[in-house]
């Protein structure tokens, strides 16, 4: 049980940490159907000069969700009761990927620290603790009679 434990906390949430930076790219490639129409319908209600801060917000909270439900409802699965351990293993991956793709790139690793200087980014990984605290909330389900810790 001890194996399958580790096994379940510790390298399925680094293949989602793995799988983070290609699916951010790959969905991100579609965010300018989402933004472009926010971005006119806010020029169309007369928002010119707050439009920027409403669409990022707007984004931000769409995305934020969509990244919490896609990695943090498999990590909730996943982790049930270690969430804290699984989510950090998740974070290494997902550093440890980037870092590589990024040195193999012409821009080097300074665009990994770019990305982790947005907002936006920290917000989208705290989705993911999110959905898998509240996932793995809604999965576990005490024995009956059992004693709370």
């Amino acid at each position: 049980m001890g194996t399958a434990m580790r096994i379940r906390t510790v390298l399925l949430p680094a293949a989602l940490g793995a799988v983070w930076p290609f699916a951010i790219a790959a969905l991100f490639a579609f965010s300018g159907y989402v933004t472009i129409p926010l971005i006119q319908t806010a020029h169309h209600l007369g928002l010119d000069a707050s439009a920027r801060l409403i669409v990022r917000a707007i984004d931000a909270a769409l995305w934020s969700f969509i990244f919490g439900a896609l990695f943090g409802i498999p990590l909730g699965l996943i982790a049930r009761t270690k969430i804290a351990a699984a989510w950090m293993v998740f974070l290494v991956a997902l550093l440890v990927v980037s870092l590589v793709d990024a040195s193999r790139s012409h821009m080097g690793i300074g665009i990994v620290l770019v990305a982790w200087s947005i907002p936006e980014t920290w917000l989208y990984v705290v989705a993911v603790l999110c959905f898998a605290l509240y996932t793995a909330h809604l999965t576990v389900r005490e024995a009956p009679g059992a004693a709370a810790p």
